[in-house]
């Protein structure tokens, strides 16, 4: 990114000698200037957004968040900025922007956006875990009935309780013990029904994530490869 701007606006140095540099101090300054902070050069411009967009992500303003950082997004792609202030801001801003969506209870739009920073970065094992726990939180239509029966294996138990302390034990103390264990049967499979679709559901979505990047680093071996190479 090239520019000619030379000297720096009065807003802008005002920005950078804020007293109090903390989070919430940027996302006042911003909100209180927003208008004249768009008619900044880009430089600063990009510079003061860029801060305002990590203080929201900062402070947990993660649906504020969501919405900066396409704002950021575009400028980046627009001016076709690589490194910015030692960091790939695309990457960075990316990736926090699935931590908001994430967040949010976006998790499809969080999967979505980590899916293409893999494909740009299949080692990141940090985006691998991050789709995994997004993938995982996608609960199918399977895991609703598992829990639907679990609830229903309880109220069954529920009601043996009932009728095992009101009707057993003062007129067929006898039958205690089959009512016991029936009840405890029941508990014991609403426990492990969701213990076991849970789990099939935690090992699936990993499996998942894995071979997914997986099959983003062998797509990028194979553009590599494909890549002509050059003879001096």
């Amino acid at each position: 990114m090239t520019s000619a701007h030379t000297y720096p606006s009065r807003l802008y140095q005002a920005f950078r000698s804020l007293e109090d540099p903390r989070p919430g101090a940027i996302i006042r300054f911003f909100e209180q200037h927003e208008s004249h902070i768009r008619q900044l050069h880009f430089d600063e411009y990009l510079d003061i957004l860029t801060a305002y967009a990590d203080a929201l992500f900062a402070v947990g303003a993660y649906a504020e968040h969501r919405l900066v950082a396409d704002e950021v997004i575009e400028q980046v792609v627009q001016a076709n900025i690589g490194v910015y202030q030692g960091k790939d801001l695309f990457y960075h801003t990316l990736f926090r922007k699935a931590a908001s969506c994430y967040h949010t209870h976006h998790f499809a739009e969080a999967a979505h956006i980590l899916r293409e920073l893999i494909k740009i970065s299949p080692s990141d094992r940090l985006c691998q875990r991050f789709l995994h726990r997004c993938l995982f939180r996608q609960y199918p239509h399977w895991i609703q009935t598992a829990r639907g029966l679990s609830i229903f294996f309880i109220l069954w138990s529920t009601l043996i309780t009932v009728v095992e302390l009101l009707w057993v034990r003062p007129l067929y103390p006898q039958w205690i013990s089959w009512f016991e264990h029936v009840r405890l049967g029941l508990i014991l499979a609403a426990a492990l029904l969701l213990a076991a679709a849970f789990g099939w559901h935690y090992l699936h979505a990993g499996w998942q994530a894995h071979a997914f990047a997986k099959k983003a680093a062998k797509r990028k071996a194979q553009r590599r490869t494909k890549e002509p190479t050059t003879h001096i």
